[in-house]
């Protein structure tokens, strides 16, 4: 996600902390962003985000670049959804095509 201090990003992780975990119990959700991890605790202790991890991709953006995620001239990760087997292989990714629209929950699940 760009941040999680955004509408739509913060609607995106409450969403999968609390429907998606509920209905598939022991999978690894991960939620991946620019932001600084002292951010990300502060706003999983606000929220009660308890079932996904914050992952801060804000020094050296390996995983936005080895995914192809950055924003071009902004340094943000693009929103998107990417689902990935036991062996960590990409089986599913979802580009959601504007940053004020969340990503296909159905299609994701």
């Amino acid at each position: 996600v760009p941040s999680l201090d955004t509408g739509i990003c913060s609607l995106q992780t409450k969403h999968f902390n609390e429907k998606v975990a509920a209905q598939f119990p022991g999978v690894a959700m991960l939620t991946i962003s620019a932001d600084l991890p002292f951010a990300q605790k502060r706003f999983c202790k606000a929220e009660n985000i308890d079932k996904v991890t914050a992952l801060s991709d804000s020094v050296w953006r390996d995983f936005g670049q080895k995914y192809g995620l950055i924003i071009k001239d902004m340094g943000l990760l693009t929103r998107s959804v990417l689902v990935l087997d036991k062996s960590h292989t990409v089986i599913y990714k979802q580009l959601v095509s504007s940053l004020s629209t969340e990503p296909e929950y159905d299609s994701v699940i």
